[in-house]
């Protein structure tokens, strides 16, 4: 015997279920084209970013994957703009089912079944892309597939308990669903349809334009303005930093990570910036030191040649580091250079007496195997990186274009991103 009360009161709830879900997925979708066009509110942010600072779901939305690109009079559509119009009409489909009672919401719940299990076929198929492809884990597009299945299971629940309703809306629902909506719905939903596409193209209009507003507050001139317009554009790197010296604020909002050569002029330069934006803004910035030696001698392990004087210094810093000491030794190791001295190990040994280091943990460490190889670790994951000079800059896990980069620019993208962070959008 069919309980009609019990029944009604299941189909509603899967109703406002399968609507519910369809607008988070909605808004969920609409947080992957903000992504997509580089903005980020606090709580996704917070959501995908990875303990090693990479946004996985900016990652995934930037990635070649995200968007079809060049469409004539339009540019790049992200496709995460299509999951909103489809999650903005499950909705609509939702609501149409509720108004239309049981028996009459058969056909948007058909709908509901059919565009939900396309969906879940799509969200399978983008996920084993993310996976093997892209290499990052995404908790919004993982959100967005899970609510493409519970639209599913939503649209087949409350199907089921229309029919057990009203038994004779299956067959009368089966000879008209068709041909009453080609005949006297296909405008309006066509027309909502359009309307969720324009809504979602606005949200990504919106984002484009904050964007750019909020670059060009910063710009001052275009080498400002280009230095951070391609910021913006590149992706997050992976970058360990476990053991890595640093000076600053470990949880600071902004993060660099240099590789330089203690042999490298411009690396000096860089390095006295640094230490100045440091004293400049205690709290706000955090600066990693890499090491990226320039010739072969300290990279290739089958080559037996004497070391090469970057390779020895990069190695003394990585010593003076385990007792300590690696900010007093890289200011002397860069002066050496200043001032043309060779680094040698008769140079490097006077320099750690003079910094009172410990010279026969020094002198050990030195002939070990292991600074040697921390050195080709850091070398490696540069050449990884895409690092082919040096000083190179990562700014949150992003690296700098260094054709525009000089103290003062560094100086104005480290103010933009503090803008940004303080505004809820880092």
């Amino acid at each position: 015997m069919v309980n009609t009360h019990t029944d009604t009161r299941i189909w509603k709830a899967m109703i406002i279920a399968g609507a519910a879900t369809s607008i988070a997925g909605a808004l969920i979708s609409a947080a992957l084209i903000l992504e997509y066009f580089g903005v980020s509110i606090g709580a996704t942010d917070a959501l995908c970013t990875t303990r090693g600072g990479v946004n996985a779901c900016r990652t995934v939305a930037k990635s070649a994957f995200a968007a079809i690109r060049g469409v004539p009079h339009v540019g790049d559509v992200p496709i995460a703009l299509f999951g909103f119009a489809l999650y903005g009409y499950l909705a609509f489909l939702f609501v149409s089912a509720f108004r239309r009672n049981t028996a009459g919401g058969l056909l948007p719940l058909r709908l509901s079944a059919a565009l939900s299990s396309a969906a879940c076929i799509v969200s399978i198929v983008l996920f084993l892309v993310s996976t093997f492809f892209i290499g990052a884990f995404c908790p919004l597009c993982t959100a967005s597939y899970a609510a493409a299945a519970l639209i599913l299971l939503s649209s087949v629940i409350a199907l089921r308990y229309a029919r057990r309703t009203d038994p004779g809306a299956r067959a009368a629902g089966m000879r008209r669903s068709l041909a009453s909506f080609g005949r006297a719905r296909l405008l309006l939903h066509s027309l909502v349809i359009i309307l969720l596409i324009m809504l979602g193209t606005g949200i990504g209009l919106l984002a484009r334009e904050r964007l750019v507003e909020s670059m060009s507050g910063f710009g001052g001139d275009e080498r400002v303005s280009r230095l951070i317009a391609r910021y913006e554009a590149v992706l997050d790197s992976r970058i360990e930093l476990g053991g890595v010296p640093y000076d600053g604020s470990p949880g600071a909002p902004v993060r660099i990570v240099v590789y330089s050569d203690f042999n490298c002029s411009s690396c000096t330069r860089m390095n006295k910036s640094l230490k100045n934006l440091l004293k400049e803004r205690p709290g706000e910035l955090v600066v990693y030191y890499k090491n990226f030696p320039l010739g072969e001698q300290c990279r290739d392990p089958m080559d037996h040649r004497r070391e090469a004087s970057s390779c020895l210094a990069a190695r003394a810093g990585v010593c003076a580091a385990r007792q300590g000491k690696y900010g007093a030794m890289s200011a002397a190791l860069y002066l050496d250079g200043e001032a043309g001295v060779e680094h040698d190990i008769g140079s490097l040994r006077s320099q750690a007496a003079r910094l009172d280091l410990d010279t026969a943990i020094f002198e050990s460490c030195m002939s070990s195997s292991e600074s040697l190889e921390r050195v080709r670790e850091d070398r490696f994951e540069g050449e990884r990186l895409m690092v082919d000079g040096t000083p190179t800059l990562f700014v949150n896990n992003r690296m700098l274009d260094t054709v525009d980069l000089d103290a003062r620019t560094l100086r104005a993208l480290i103010e933009y991103i503090r803008s940004k962070t303080k505004g809820g959008s880092p």
